[in-house]
Parts: structure tokens; C-alpha cells; sequence
């Protein structure tokens, strides 16, 4: 009696959600699938003659999207000075510089008492 050969079947899921729910429509994530995981390996499963299956259920996304979101609050932290020193610091500044010209055309009267 001979061991039948399993037959592989890899997906890859951005969430193990996914693999009972349908992703998010999202053209621009480039991923082509708009089924559940469990569809999908139905569908590859399906036309194959009848044996063992391994099916590997791959989630790089959590690394990837940690990674991801951690380099955008990084950015934004290292914006943040940048941005306070444009749009903020300059106030005090203006402020100075305002009450300097008010002082600078401001009208002086003396008056002398004996």
C-alpha cells in the first residue's frame, strides 16, 4: 500500500480574519483576492484528485504593518519640532517685533511742573 503524496496549498491573509470573512475591497493593497481564505482554499483544493491536503495560511502582515505604523508616529515625532518652530514659535517673535514698532511711532509728550 503506497502513501499518498499531500497536496500543498499556501495563502497568504492580512488578518487571520480573513480567512472566514471576505477582505475589504482595496485596489491599492495589491492583493488580488476578494474571498475569504477558506474560499480560496476551497477553490484550489477543489480540482485536485482526492488526497491529503497541507494548507500553509501565511500572515507576514502584522510585522509589516507594526513596522509600518511605528515608521509613521517616528515621522511624525520627528516632524513635530519642525512644524512647532514654523507654525508656532514665531508668534512670541511677531508679538515682540509688533510691540517694539508701537513703541518706536508712539507719540511722547513732556509735561514740566515747577
Amino acid at each position: 500500500m503506497s502513501a499518498r503524496k499531500a497536496h500543498e496549498v499556501r495563502i497568504e491573509l492580512a488578518t487571520l480574519r480573513e480567512l472566514f470573512r471576505a477582505a475589504e475591497p482595496d485596489p491599492l493593497s495589491g492583493r488580488p483576492y476578494g474571498d475569504a481564505g477558506i474560499d480560496r482554499i476551497l477553490s484550489m483544493v477543489r480540482p485536485l484528485p482526492a488526497g491529503p491536503v497541507n494548507a500553509t495560511i501565511v500572515l507576514p502582515g502584522i510585522v509589516a504593518r507594526f513596522v509600518d505604523e511605528g515608521l509613521v508616529i517616528a515621522g511624525w515625532v520627528a516632524l513635530w519640532y519642525p512644524l512647532d518652530v514654523l507654525l508656532y514659535q514665531h508668534w512670541p517673535l511677531t508679538r515682540a517685533q509688533r510691540l517694539d514698532a508701537q513703541l518706536r511711532d508712539m507719540e511722547l509728550e513732556f509735561e514740566f511742573v515747577d
